[in-house]
């Protein structure tokens, strides 16, 4: 076994082990996106800087390659939520499981973005920056990361809890995971993205919770966020049209609250502007006729 394979392979055995990771079945619960183009750029996520592909795996075949490692290592954080734990702390987690599976941090840079990852707590949706912060038991922590090679990029976000959460939080969280089940479950060749934004949307509010406007999903390919946009709301037959071999990825974003957000004085941090509490979780899909192919395990 080489060493990369090695890496590799360390980095998919996470998947296997417990955590503390949020699931649409127990209420005790322990993840880049657009802005719309109407939007305020300041909250949106950094464009990845492309850099030129050689002789090689298309961007969207690295996608799909490189997709289970992100996830992997998005799982590994996870995992290591604790009480007291400092939120740069997991940035520099990261960077090193980045490393070990030969693949170098997407979002570090990107619009002088300035960290490795994202980490935004309870009422804070994306975005958050990683600072000398201190977690504290009952939090939803959002994790985002990014991994990217040569030849293309992948990303996946998500929500964990600081051991255990119940109530209005355990159950935003059920909802958001069913949100983006939902979405994934019409993606298909001829499907519309409006179909997608219906589905998330729909799950969301028949909750009596809100889904996010202001940030989008997107498509990967040539450019590490491009077209088709994948809003949470949307009217199903309407929008783009998905057609075989797009990569995707796909955002569920809940608020407990109402939908308005506010960007922080950091320029970046987006959280609800009433302040209740929120949640995110994405995947990273292939399209093909008939359903979709999921790149990145759902960690449920």
């Amino acid at each position: 076994m080489t060493r990369r394979t090695a890496l590799a392979h360390a980095v998919f055995t996470l998947l296997g082990c417990k955590s503390k990771i949020l699931n649409s079945d127990s209420d005790s619960l322990p993840a880049e996106e657009t802005k719309p183009s109407s939007a305020h750029p300041d909250a949106g996520v950094p464009s990845l800087r492309v850099v030129p592909l050689g002789v090689g795996p298309t961007p969207q075949a690295e996608a799909a390659r490189i997709s289970p490692l992100v996830s992997g290592i998005l799982n590994e954080l996870g995992r290591s939520l604790c009480n007291g734990l400092r939120t740069k702390d997991l940035e520099g987690r990261a960077i090193e499981l980045l490393r070990a599976a030969d693949l170098d941090p997407r979002m570090l840079g990107f619009r002088a973005f300035p960290s490795a990852i994202a980490v935004s707590i309870d009422d804070e949706v994306l975005h958050g920056i990683p600072s000398e912060r201190v977690l504290t038991a009952g939090q939803l922590v959002k994790i985002q990361v990014g991994g990217r090679t040569r030849a293309g990029t992948a990303d996946q976000g998500w929500t964990f809890a600081v051991g255990p959460i119940d109530g209005e939080k355990a159950r935003l969280c059920r909802v958001g995971v069913a949100a983006l089940k939902d979405a994934i479950a019409v993606i298909k060749t001829g499907a519309r993205t409006g179909d997608v934004g219906a589905a998330i949307q729909g799950t969301i509010e028949v909750a009596g919770f809100a889904a996010v406007r202001d940030f989008t999903g997107y498509g990967i390919g040539e450019k590490a966020i491009q077209d088709p946009q994948l809003p949470c709301v949307g009217v199903r037959g309407t929008g783009a049209m998905l057609t075989s071999g797009m990569v995707l990825h796909v955002h569920a974003i809940a608020v407990a609250g109402a939908y308005a957000l506010i960007t922080r004085p950091d320029k970046w941090t987006a959280a609800t502007k009433d302040g209740r509490a929120s949640v995110l979780f994405t995947a990273v899909v292939r399209v093909r006729p008939g359903g979709c192919d999921v790149l990145t395990p759902l960690l449920v």
